[in-house]
């Protein structure tokens, strides 16, 4: 085989000189754009990143506080019907006067209270 020698000669004059130097540059610039433009998206992408999980604890703060006020809600609605039934209770004489009677150990002239010890 033999070798061919290439028939393309190279210039090195100082025109040549100036338009590689221009290419360099002009490349080296691109590549500082392209830089900072990705380091700038990648700032601008970490902060949605963390906006969005801050968000998203907030959001699971806000549920749970949200599941503690409607527990406290159903307990105090069974805490206001058991007073509303007490209140109904307490409208009958007979009631009250039993409830006198064992509370306070009220009794009616006459009456004789025993209590026995357990």
């Amino acid at each position: 085989m033999s070798q061919h020698k290439s028939q393309v000669i190279h210039l090195n004059n100082p025109y040549i000189q100036r338009v590689n130097h221009r290419r360099h540059v002009v490349r080296d610039t691109h590549v500082k754009r392209i830089k900072m433009i990705l380091t700038l998206f990648a700032a601008v992408i970490l902060f949605l990143g963390f906006e969005l999980w801050q968000s998203h604890t907030e959001l699971a703060q806000v549920n749970q506080s949200i599941v503690k006020t409607e527990q406290t809600i159903k307990s105090q609605k069974s805490r206001g019907q058991t007073i509303q039934e007490e209140l109904e209770l307490l409208k009958n004489p007979d009631y009250v006067q039993q409830l006198v009677r064992q509370k306070y150990d009220y009794s009616k002239d006459g009456e004789t209270l025993y209590k026995f010890v357990n």
